[in-house]
């Protein structure tokens, strides 16, 4: 079993910044290094995923046995501002930096990243926008959302191990926030689309047999497959023009970037059709 968290880490965790001798990071690695020290073989020997789905559970065990509460309104922010002179702790945000050093702890290399949704209102409450933790794995992003478990779970972060929160898959993430009225997404709070892809690209690499994703050497596709990598080009475009007919007036620099991207897949289209006009 993993050791009990040691009171100092919960007491600097919880304390002002000037009273920290290391930084929350750096308290939450060794954390992360723990666990997974302790942690069963299955996960020691799990792959990046099993690994911070155990890693996700402990973090939110830890918070729960010391009662920590959710930051999730204007009155949370107030209280976190007084007692740590940080009115963010405890918010989505802190959720997913926490998160992110103890599977860096954890020896997790794949790559992370805060993925922002947001809901395009002009009112200042704290929950307009909602971000999260992602790891990127053999071509999907799975989501870590400790903030979302315990608003959902009366304020409390148990349940974790089981929670859909833990590692859940990018599109059911997207659905989740759609559904709480969020209706765009970024990974850096600035260039906003309607749906999760753009924001997790950079993250998510090309798998083998993906047919947006035509190989750059064509000389092994064929005939059908060269065929169906232009179909499947042309109806991401087709998405593409639609979300750019539905951006609201003043949006250009989204406009200007997927107009970009629209660009990119007609060259490409024109790349595969010249090889197919050869065969």
């Amino acid at each position: 079993m993993t050791r009990p968290l040691p009171l100092f880490l919960v007491a600097v965790l919880l304390a002002l910044p000037a009273l920290a001798e290391k930084t929350d990071a750096q308290i939450l690695k060794e954390f992360g290094a723990d666990v997974l020290k302790n942690a069963p073989a299955a996960v020691q020997n799990g792959s990046p995923i099993d690994k911070a789905k155990y890693g996700f559970t402990k973090y939110c065990d830890m918070l729960a046995k010391n009662e920590v509460g959710v930051n999730s309104n204007l009155w949370t922010r107030l209280q976190n501002l007084a007692r740590n002179w940080d009115a963010a702790k405890w918010s989505c945000g802190d959720h997913a930096n926490n998160l992110e050093a103890v599977f860096r702890g954890m020896g997790i290399k794949e790559p992370m990243g805060m993925i922002s949704a947001d809901a395009d209102s002009s009112l200042p409450t704290p929950n307009a926008d909602h971000g999260a933790l992602g790891i990127s794995y053999q071509g999907k992003f799975h989501f870590f959302d400790a903030w979302q478990l315990a608003v959902n779970n009366g304020g409390k972060y148990t349940g974790a191990g089981a929670s859909k929160w833990n590692g859940m898959d990018s599109k059911a993430w997207e659905a989740e926030m759609k559904k709480q009225g969020y209706v765009r997404f970024a990974d850096d709070g600035t260039n906003w689309r309607a749906g999760i892809d753009p924001a997790i690209a950079k993250y998510v690499k090309a798998q083998p047999g993906d047919l947006k994703n035509p190989p750059k050497d064509l000389s092994g596709v064929s005939k059908e497959q060269l065929q169906a990598h232009i179909d499947a080009l042309k109806a991401q475009h087709k998405v593409l023009q639609e979300e750019l007919t539905a951006l609201p007036p003043g949006a250009d620099a989204a406009g200007n970037q997927i107009r970009a991207e629209q660009k990119s897949l007609y060259n490409e289209v024109m790349r595969l059709k010249k090889e197919l006009a050869k065969r």
